[in-house]
């Protein structure tokens, strides 16, 4: 998920490869579906399974992300079907994702 600030939610490890880039000087495109872009800037963590990490005796707390999130600031760019995005290009997205889910609510709240 790209979210409209240019964060990217992706599979954890994404942020540390992003970060070892970055210091490398190597930059970082993301590639995904427009319809990957959100609408909103809400980041849903997602935990899997504490006993994949550790299923030992001691009483330790063990975390398991799913995903983490990616500071836009670490990516060069969104590639989409409709070519490479900037922030703004994203922000635009975004935007348009925001405008036809208020059209469908609209609509299906005027029909009942």
């Amino acid at each position: 998920t790209i979210l409209p600030t240019g964060d990217v939610v992706n599979k954890a490890g994404t942020r540390g490869l992003a970060l070892a880039a970055s210091a490398a000087d190597v930059p970082v495109y993301v590639v995904t579906a427009r319809d990957k872009v959100s609408k909103d800037d809400t980041f849903h963590p997602e935990e899997g399974p504490a006993t994949a990490i550790y299923n030992g005796d001691s009483d330790i707390t063990v975390a398991n992300p799913c995903f983490d999130l990616t500071p836009g600031d670490l990516i060069e760019g969104v590639l989409t079907e409709d070519g490479l995005l900037d922030q703004r290009g994203i922000e635009l997205v975004a935007a348009q994702h925001r405008s036809n889910t208020d059209w469908i609510e609209a609509t299906s709240t005027a029909s009942h």
